[in-house]
């Protein structure tokens, strides 16, 4: 067969059929649901019978064919289950080419299979097409579908943007970005920010926190490991990193190379203290240093770089041995400082 192009062919015929269609307005955009993630989910249930139903004025597209759910929300049936076992189902936006159309439909799943049916998606001139717009769990002989039965799986079109990434040959799927500004990413159930830099492409901004110590000084028992508690975090770029109920810990919410610093000043009645960092409350000493100076004064340094997992915590500890009680000093501003560099 000799090559050929459309809509315009060499003889200047301009109608196309609708398999011709497809091929080529496939390529102009993604399937799915035009809507921004933070939007209600399209299909939902509310206990009003065994089915779901579709929200109106919601617009989606599949191989190039568009599609409206109309102007009021309708109902779609789910069948009965009589099986003794759960089954989950899934809706599914479906482009049936016997006439080319495009509907709502509920494939049902296999009972007892834990998972929804597979989902058909045949390319060519004939069959049909399916996108995901949401799973139903149908328990044995169940007579309604709520609204925690149903869980939305729609993917989203036309609200995050396919962007070109200066100097890079990479298409990235985000968001609202400005050259310059953090991108975001919908995770599923927030936004994360993602920044760029030569070199390393896209990826989450670095994060890093600040704890200090304030108010009352703290005692230093001789012998024993004295963990730094901690008053207030003045900075953090992560939730969950500090809080008042743990106030030696600092947590490290995603893996990483970090960089640990801890400084203050304390009084010993002689010279020596040591300090280091403890890493989830084991005896693995990171970073051990010996500080010889004594009575005030006495500098506690620390800078320590690692590999860390996900929810590792650090502490920092201060050991002194000189048989009487020394004193961590809050006028001197005591701080750990962690910086996540990698």
């Amino acid at each position: 067969m000799a090559e050929s192009s459309w809509p315009t062919g060499g003889a200047g015929v301009r109608a196309v059929n609708e398999s011709q269609y497809e091929d080529l307005a496939s390529l102009w955009g993604e399937d799915g649901l035009k809507s921004s993630p933070a939007d209600t989910s399209l299909v939902y249930g509310d206990s009003s019978g065994r089915q779901v139903k579709v929200r109106a004025n919601r617009v989606a597209q599949i191989r190039g064919w568009g599609w409206t759910s109309g102007t009021s929300d309708f109902i779609k049936s789910v069948t009965a289950n009589s099986s003794g076992s759960t089954r989950i189902d899934l809706v599914v936006l479906r482009l049936d080419r016997t006439a080319y159309t495009v509907t709502v439909q509920v494939i049902a799943g296999t009972p007892g299979a834990g998972s929804p049916p597979a989902l058909t998606r045949t390319t060519g001139t004939t069959g049909t097409f399916d996108i995901p717009l949401a799973s139903v769990t149908v328990v044995n002989g169940a007579a309604t579908i709520s609204a925690s039965d149903v869980v939305d799986c729609a993917p989203r079109v036309g609200y995050p943007q396919i962007i070109y990434v200066p100097d890079t040959n990479a298409l990235t799927r985000l968001t609202w970005v400005t050259h310059g500004q953090p991108a975001r990413l919908w995770t599923g159930s927030a936004w994360r920010d993602f920044i760029y830099t030569s070199g390393t492409g896209w990826r989450p901004p670095l994060l890093f926190g600040l704890v200090n110590k304030t108010g009352s000084n703290q005692n230093l028992t001789s012998g024993v490991e004295n963990y730094v508690s901690w008053t207030a975090a003045t900075a953090y770029t992560a939730s969950g990193m500090w809080s008042a109920g743990s106030p030696t810990r600092f947590t490290l919410p995603v893996a990483g190379t970090y960089r640990l610093v801890f400084r203050a000043n304390a009084s010993m009645t002689s010279s020596g203290a040591l300090c280091w960092f403890k890493l989830n409350g084991t005896a693995t000493r990171l970073g051990a240093n010996a500080c010889a100076a004594g009575g005030w004064g006495t500098g506690l340094f620390l800078d320590y770089q690692g590999d860390f997992n996900a929810s590792d915590y650090v502490e920092a500890t201060v050991f002194q041995n000189t048989g009487s009680t020394g004193t961590l000093a809050t006028a001197d501003n005591p701080q750990m400082i962690v910086s996540q560099i990698a």
